[in-house]
């Protein structure tokens, strides 16, 4: 496997497998935490080579499934995606619509915080009035499509 300058020679490999094998009992860890070896959490690495499989080269993943027994990590068992700062700001704008249906104005207390059902139904809690607070202060540099969108709700700039 191995070739000059290569450092995912089969020694190395074998040697880390052997390592897993004595420290954890022969089983490779898969969550976090669950073996410890010279400062390296084995079972977080563990995870990460099986969610991040795709960015894998063709030798690492041959490595992983065939030397060490690592699969993929399988559609289930995959992290939710990250809001964009996009979906961020039209979930706080979406509150604040819903308070100023309610309400009438866009005085929201600097803690207030509005619960709002999502996309996917699910309930959250917006903190309203820090969020109304900082487009007030940002209003030098908030795209003007946005601004627009809050003043059509009633928002006061000063």
């Amino acid at each position: 496997m191995g070739r000059v300058g290569s450092c995912f020679d089969s020694a190395v490999a074998e040697a880390f497998n052997s390592t897993v094998k004595v420290e954890s009992g022969g089983i490779l860890p898969t969550e976090p935490g669950e073996v410890m070896h010279q400062g390296e959490d084995l079972g977080r690495w563990v995870r990460s080579v099986r969610l991040g499989w795709d960015n894998l080269t063709t030798a690492q993943q041959w490595l992983c499934e065939h030397v060490l027994g690592i699969e993929p990590a399988g559609e289930d068992e995959m992290p939710t995606p990250r809001r964009t700062q996009a979906a961020k700001w039209a979930m706080n704008f979406e509150a604040a619509r819903q308070f100023f249906e309610r309400e009438g104005h866009l005085r929201v207390p600097r803690k207030h915080v509005e619960r709002i059902v999502g996309e996917d139904q699910a309930e959250r809690e917006v903190r309203l009035g820090a969020w109304i607070s900082n487009q007030r202060s940002r209003t030098a540099t908030l795209p003007p499509e946005r601004a627009e969108q809050l003043s059509a709700i009633g928002m006061r700039w000063a």
